[in-house]
């Protein structure tokens, strides 16, 4: 509508996109004028009426479109430049991302349920993750459920890595759904490990990954029959894909397993690939959110760890060794991790169910053994014959029974 005063006329054309941009105003000269001026008056308005309307038709596309890349231009920075409180309040709204709600401090517990569930965990190593998401793709299932979640820890200063984020977004997995979650604030190894699966029963399996680690095929194929095998027992705190190359509390060295057993039990966590027993992980999960960590420490006696651990301690790095944790809680519980033991069964060499595929990778002293070797790619049933008296190692890597 147009709106005309007396003596002064002012005309501002209001449209449903907000008032025109043009005004036009003419001074009334007089009483004799006004009849003609009121004609003349009348078809201005009407033509700068059409005139608004079609060019806000031609502006209103680009307005809206420019509000929208203003707008996901602002998400970007948000999740790019902000830290601390506020990636609490956005940490749902970068784009492209599906969540759970779950939050830093407190175990994930997912909504739906599958055999297996595989937990990547990644901060800053877009290749190397895509390293392990493209092994992940050829994983045989044997016609078990699957998820993939992947998690993406924030820097301490509570940024984003936009490149391992867009790695992880990218990728479709063939064999089931996967979701991203990025943490609301930075949890470090120790968060990422103790707080990305929170079990609901004992059916469900949770692999959970390194982002540097490379996977066999047969990983599940082994972990879903050793779980069959050695769940029942009471002492099996989970199981790893690590084989006998492993990191004792001495030195890095092969443990003494030989004897041909497909699998052994050992008193120490194995990073490469851990599949927890559900029922002991939240027994361990329940211990661990209770104690006061500021008091409590995580020492084992007579363990070379625990004076490893005290070495990072002094240096304020004693995070980066959360496993410590875990250890001691299976030291003071006599529980187990059973580790794959498939050299002796796999003379072509192709024993090992994970391989550690850093970018930059461990230096180990020279003639000490690794774990780094041919993935399995062709499987036997003897890799699954596991025996009813296994071998049992302390936390020494020494042999207490079998």
């Amino acid at each position: 509508m147009c709106s005309c005063c007396a003596k002064v006329i002012s005309t501002e054309c209001t449209t449903a996109d907000g008032p025109a941009s043009l005004r036009v105003t003419s001074l009334v000269e007089g009483p004799r004028n006004s009849m003609g001026f009121a004609r003349s008056f009348t078809v201005a308005c009407m033509l700068l009426l059409v005139g608004t309307l079609l060019f806000n038709s031609q502006r209103l596309p680009a307005r809206r479109s420019g509000t929208k890349s203003r707008q996901s231009l602002k998400t970007a920075t948000d999740h790019s430049k902000q830290s601390g409180k506020k990636h609490k309040e956005d940490r749902h709204a970068v784009p492209g991302v599906i969540s759970v709600a779950c939050t830093s401090g407190k175990p994930c517990s997912y909504p739906d349920h599958v055999d297996l569930r595989v937990i990547v965990m990644t901060r800053k190593r877009p290749e190397s993750r895509l390293r392990v998401l493209e092994s992940l793709d050829a994983l045989e299932l044997d016609g078990d459920r699957a998820a993939l979640e992947i998690w993406v820890d924030r820097t301490p200063d509570g940024n984003v890595h936009q490149g391992t984020l867009t790695a992880a977004r990218q990728f479709r997995w063939s064999r089931g759904p996967s979701r991203v979650h990025i943490w609301d604030e930075h949890v470090g190894a120790m968060g990422q490990w103790f707080d990305s699966w929170r079990p609901k029963d004992s059916s469900e399996l949770a692999l959970i990954l390194e982002d540097d680690l490379t996977i066999s095929p047969f990983a599940y194929r082994w972990l879903r029959a050793a779980h069959n095998h050695f769940g029942q027992r009471n002492d099996v705190a989970g199981y790893t894909l690590q084989g006998n190359g492993a990191d004792t509390s001495q030195a890095w060295r092969e443990l003494d397993v030989s004897g041909g057993h497909s699998a052994f039990l050992y008193q120490t966590l194995g990073k490469w690939g851990y599949a927890p027993h559900p029922e002991r992980w939240r027994e361990f999960q329940d211990w661990f959110h209770q104690i006061n960590r500021k008091t409590h420490k995580p020492y084992v006696p007579n363990s070379a760890l625990t004076s490893r651990y005290q070495r990072l301690e002094s240096k304020h790095q004693h995070d980066d060794m959360w496993e410590m944790w875990h250890i001691q809680y299976c030291h003071r519980n006599t529980l187990y991790t059973v580790y794959s033991n498939l050299r002796g069964l796999a003379p072509d060499g192709q024993f090992c169910l994970a391989v550690d595929a850093t970018e930059q990778p461990h230096r180990l002293p020279k003639g000490h053994a690794t774990n780094y070797a041919w993935l399995v790619v062709f499987w036997k049933d003897e890799y699954i014959d596991f025996p009813e008296t296994p071998v049992i190692l302390d936390v020494r890597g020494k042999r207490q029974r079998g």
